[in-house]
């Protein structure tokens, strides 16, 4: 009997071990999202939608990664700055066309962590390339 509660115990704080995993990428709160072309900074659109804004932060947070060290990938369509008031918090690529790299697909990448996320989230944006 103590042996299996013992187990149980165990089991369960593995599983909110697992559960709690994050990729920490926000520590402030996002009020808006830049969108500019990667090759030239050239500004697209801005994200202002609260409940996009928070349910895309939830998931890259939450998402499985990727390392592209080691891979020869093409640059992002777009930079997003994740913005808190004019303050850059995070700055992230974003590809149109959903990519899979080392066996995660998603639109995400940061290239200076060389860190690609499972998110296929697809942004509304202002231009149609």
């Amino acid at each position: 009997m103590m042996r299996t509660i013992t187990i149980l115990i165990f089991c369960i704080f593995t599983l909110s071990l697992v559960a709690c995993q994050q990729n920490e990428l926000f520590n402030e709160t996002i009020t808006s999202i830049k969108v500019q072309q990667w090759e030239n900074d050239e500004e697209i659109s801005t994200i202002t939608d609260e409940s996009l804004i928070n349910d895309l932060t939830a998931e890259l947070e939450s998402a499985n990664t990727a390392s592209t060290a080691n891979i020869d990938i093409t640059h992002p369509d777009y930079r997003l700055l994740f913005l808190n008031g004019d303050s850059i918090v995070r700055e992230l690529g974003y590809y149109s066309e959903e990519k899979n790299f080392s066996g995660t697909t998603g639109r995400f990448i940061d290239m200076e962590e060389g860190k690609h996320y499972g998110v296929t989230t697809e942004l509304p944006l202002n231009n149609n390339n």
